[in-house]
């Protein structure tokens, strides 16, 4: 693994010359990357897994690189509750709803734009 916006150790414990060994008949090989709670809120960190020295020769390495993302349990997402919403004009405002997916502590801002205003004049 190597370090990216992701930290080792205070991110995540890296994984040096693992070696794998895959037999005839399997077709995929898992493994895990130990990830560490290091207590700061922080947007989504990133680090590398890499493969290298393939045995025996003749073997190669295809897509040799895999980017990780470490993601917050402590940073929350909003999002729109839907991608559409309806109204009749001139029976009311339109009512769009934004949720968050986690609690968090304390308070935070999100800009809502509904489009372009033109100036009065214009």
């Amino acid at each position: 693994t190597m370090d990216g916006t992701a930290v080792e150790p205070s991110d995540y414990t890296a994984v040096v010359n693992m070696v794998i060994t895959f037999q005839p008949d399997d077709s995929s090989f898992s493994f895990g990357v130990p990830t560490a709670d290091d207590r700061t809120v922080e947007p989504t960190e990133t680090f590398t897994a890499v493969l290298s020295s393939p045995s025996p020769g003749g073997v190669t390495i295809g897509q040799g690189t895999a980017s990780v993302n470490i993601l917050d349990k402590r940073m929350p997402t909003v999002t729109f509750t839907s991608p559409n919403y309806d109204v009749v004009e001139n029976e009311g405002p339109a009512v769009v709803c934004v949720r968050k997916d986690l609690e968090v502590v304390g308070s935070f801002d999100v800009i809502i734009t509904s489009g372009e205003r033109v100036p009065p004049d214009a």
